[in-house]
């Protein structure tokens, strides 16, 4: 029982460490794969050598995903159910346009953002600002390959869909773009609600954040103010604290996210 215990332990320590060890190249990766995809969709009329070179190089950078892929397989004890566990990573080994929302998936991975409460604070924050624009993305390459051969639309261009994009999901409507297939329109919808959802979501986050750190900063103070006052049995003065022990409440105080300068 206890060399299973010692063979397992490290198993999942070296996935993990290869997780975090490989979250900035991925992420760096998938950013180029997005670029080069994009550049691929929104130019028709690029020319056969550029575009040989940008397929080339997402199939460079595809040949890595799978390695990664498959190193971490590897790393992992129980494989079948990590690969459950990891199910929609796999999914966009298949389905190339759903690659950009694992940029989403790296970020949350980066070791910076884990040090403390306030770096995981900003890493929700960013994480959820990320995966409204990958959604917006994802949508707008949806709604472009839908619209842009179907008769009577004006969603012809990547550009185009982008626009309309980020026009539906701020709720704008200015309605110089409107998809007109049926594929399309579901798309939309399914765009709004999202939009709507998102905008809540890091609203929420924010104020959140921004009432804890007002009620933490109350919280030192009121403790602090209560420490002066009180008296201990048995004394007859009242201790004040002294310069050092100020510093270190209030250097503890803006560690846990006070507003206090």
């Amino acid at each position: 029982m206890t060399d299973t215990h010692k063979t397992q332990v490290p198993a999942h320590s070296r996935a993990e460490r290869w997780e975090e060890w490989s979250s900035w190249p991925l992420l760096i990766l998938s950013l180029g794969f997005v670029a080069l995809s994009t550049v691929v969709l929104a130019d028709n009329h690029i020319e056969a050598g550029a575009q040989s070179w940008a397929t080339f190089g997402m199939l460079l950078m595809w040949a890595f995903f799978l390695l990664d892929f498959a190193i971490r397989l590897k790393l992992t004890e129980h494989r079948w159910q990590y690969v459950r566990g990891n199910l929609f990573e796999a999914v966009t080994l298949a389905l190339p346009f759903l690659r950009a929302f694992l940029l989403v998936l790296y970020l949350w991975r980066l070791p910076l953002l884990k040090r403390s409460r306030a770096h995981q604070r900003l890493r929700f924050m960013l994480v959820a600002a990320s995966f409204g624009l990958v959604f917006v993305y994802v949508a707008s390459t949806l709604v472009w390959l839908a619209e842009h051969q179907a008769p009577g639309a004006n969603i012809r261009s990547f550009g185009d869909a982008i626009w309309w994009g980020f026009a539906t999901i701020a709720t704008v409507g200015y309605g110089d773009y409107t998809p007109v297939t049926v594929p399309g329109r579901v798309i939309a919808v399914g765009l709004m609600l999202g939009g709507i959802i998102i905008v809540g979501i890091v609203t929420a986050t924010v104020m959140s954040s921004l009432t804890e750190q007002v009620q933490r900063g109350a919280g030192a103070r009121a403790a602090e103010s209560a420490g002066m006052a009180t008296e201990p049995a048995g004394s007859g003065s009242t201790p004040v604290p002294t310069a050092n022990e100020g510093d270190s409440q209030r250097g503890q105080a803006n560690q846990d996210g006070d507003l206090q300068p």
